[in-house]
């Protein structure tokens, strides 16, 4: 069946939408003109975010972008390639960048602040999420959550220890720091920006207090 859409025409292929579930989220885009590898990898993280892995077919994300699985094809060996380049792009993304970005300063306060925005600016609790919830029943997003949530914890490790010059209390500190994180995303609509912002300043002033007990 031939059909215009936004004087763009596609060819969709009955066979092939039949195997796609009912009341999968697959809406079309509007005006997409170009089709690099990340612009698939990103469609990919947003489809995840919006209705969880399930939905992440290659089906989905052709009817989303309107082209055809050789476009796919062009850029990927299979759906497994893809989800591991997107995982790697979903890492460097969320705590390779935010790690380097926030590393400039010298003392805690600066380090800190540095993290604080860009984790403002990046924040995206629907996505981290699905790819938690993702990896309890999949061995590839475990072995790639569980790498993210060692790095982002060794590296907060490496900022209280400016603050402490304590390694037990930089472990507590930064494992504390982190949970906190992970629950500011399981409710995190009902969290602002300076909400945010001001509950992890107070949680690390509680920090402060500590060591100087």
């Amino acid at each position: 069946m031939r059909i215009l859409l936004n004087s763009f025409d596609i060819f969709i292929n009955f066979g092939n939408m039949q195997n796609i579930p009912y009341g999968m989220v697959c809406l079309f885009k509007e005006n997409m003109t170009s089709f690099s590898k990340e612009t698939w990898i990103k469609e990919g993280l947003d489809v995840v975010a919006e209705s969880g892995a399930s939905n992440l077919t290659i089906e989905c994300l052709t009817l989303r972008l309107r082209v055809t699985k050789g476009s796919f094809y062009h850029h990927f060996q299979s759906r497994l390639s893809f989800i591991t380049e997107m995982l790697e792009y979903w890492e460097n993304q969320m705590t390779s960048d935010i790690i380097k970005s926030s590393k400039v300063g010298r003392t805690f306060k600066e380090k800190n602040e540095k993290l604080i925005s860009h984790l403002e600016r990046t924040k995206n609790s629907e996505l981290e999420i699905a790819i938690r919830a993702w990896s309890l029943h999949d061995a590839l997003v475990q072995k790639f959550q569980e790498r993210v949530d060692k790095r982002r914890i060794a590296y907060l490790k490496d900022l209280f220890f400016i603050m402490t010059e304590d390694n037990e209390k930089a472990d507590i500190f930064s494992n504390i720091q982190y949970l906190y994180y992970i629950g500011n995303q399981q409710i995190g609509s009902h969290f602002s920006e300076e909400k945010f912002r001001y509950y992890t300043e107070a949680l690390n002033n509680m920090f402060r207090v500590t060591i100087e007990k």
